[in-house]
């Protein structure tokens, strides 16, 4: 695959891409409580900021781990229906503490900045057969559960944080940390 071809990303232009995702999230949540992070509805009709948090979490987590097993030979499963997993995953973390969902998300940058910086340009973007995956690169696979998952959750939190705004100002607050939920 040739370097010009828009598709080919180097794995530090992965990590980098990844990196900014990550930052971008989290600098929405940066200024909010804890009542804020935690109260439903939040950014998602039934979902509070840490719901979304550890949705974010299970993904890379899920992908670290598939892309592991990927890349080691062994034998992976099918992922399930993503809206019955995406359930399931919410109905496992929904009364997680806080401050351990937001450390399980740290726990993952340095995870997946080791994968991936063990891994060649051209196994990132080289086809290969695996096991469940046949004829795909494992960019796509690292994009899924990362850089290109995040931008599905930003309109909402960003409208979220948004709404705080809005409805801290209608009642004379000065700052996001003075209310919950819009």
């Amino acid at each position: 695959m040739a370097r010009s071809d828009k598709t080919y990303v180097t794995a530090d232009e992965l990590l980098e891409r990844i990196r900014e995702g990550r930052a971008a999230l989290t600098a929405l949540w940066a200024g909010l409580t804890e009542e804020q992070m935690m109260c439903r509805p939040g950014p998602q009709e039934n979902w509070s900021v840490k719901d979304l948090v550890a949705h974010i979490t299970w993904w890379e987590a899920f992908i670290l781990e598939r892309v592991t097993d990927l890349i080691s030979g062994a034998p992976s499963e099918p992922a399930e229906d993503t809206d019955i997993l995406n359930a399931r995953v919410y109905a496992q973390h929904r009364d997680r503490p806080l401050a351990e969902v937001l450390a399980a998300f740290d726990a993952n940058w340095p995870q997946l900045k080791a994968l991936i910086s063990s891994l060649d340009d051209e196994q990132l973007n080289r086809p290969a057969y695996y096991r469940t995956y046949d004829g795909v690169a494992l960019l796509p696979i690292l994009g899924a559960g990362t850089f290109h998952h995040y931008p599905s959750h930003m309109a909402d939190l960003r409208a979220y944080v948004e709404r705080l705004r809005i409805s801290l100002r209608g009642l004379g607050g000065s700052r996001i940390a003075d209310g919950c939920c819009g």
